[in-house]
């Protein structure tokens, strides 16, 4: 065994701080960070497969931010940077029609932004129908994307979308700070 030796009280003193900031970092759980970080999102966001009848499914996801805080509705027009919605392009998964809204927005003007545009400032849904193209297992990524006004945070919310013996069921939901949207070759994106 060894034994440290400090030389004067303020050495002991850092040395001290130094080795509990260490230990207060190693005990933060990969639990508490995730709650530590969904404190700071300012909006929550459910998202859900409701499985209909021959292989359609219906989509959905909720977003509530917190008062004051907003977001570019997808369904804006001009140069926003709104929310994206984007899936893998599969042979296993279809989307049919466009992602609705509810409820709709309207257009206003934003004095934060300077822009007129359709801006999401309450609880609103997002559903999409989909069709599956056999009934075989798989799984298919999703990418949603949005900048939280008014600090423009921007966030990708990622999920996975899979069929396990006929039932559909969203999976691995992971948010995250972003500087862009990361879609990739293998997306397409749904709402432009």
């Amino acid at each position: 065994l060894k034994f440290l030796y400090f030389h004067s009280p303020m050495t002991r003193n850092l040395t001290l701080l130094f080795v509990s900031i260490l230990s207060l970092l190693a005990c933060s759980s990969p639990q508490q960070q995730k709650e530590d970080q969904e404190k700071d999102l300012h909006f929550e966001i459910t998202l859900d497969v409701e499985q209909q009848e021959n292989g359609k499914a219906i989509l959905s996801f909720e977003i509530s931010p917190e008062n004051g805080y907003y977001f570019v509705s997808p369904h804006s027009k001009g140069k926003h940077q709104r929310l994206l919605f984007s899936i893998e392009n599969t042979n296993q998964l279809f989307l049919e029609g466009e992602l609705l809204e509810s409820p709709n927005t309207e257009e206003k003007y934003d004095e934060f932004t300077d822009k007129v545009g359709r801006f999401v400032r309450e609880k609103t849904t997002y559903s999409q129908v989909v069709y599956m193209s056999s009934e075989a297992d798989f799984e298919v990524s999703g990418l949603i994307w949005l900048g939280l006004l008014p600090e423009f945070q921007p966030y990708e919310i990622g999920f996975i979308l899979s069929n396990k013996s006929g039932q559909l069921a969203v999976e691995n939901i992971k948010i995250s700070p972003s500087e862009a949207p990361t879609f990739n070759d293998k997306k397409r994106l749904d709402v432009i």
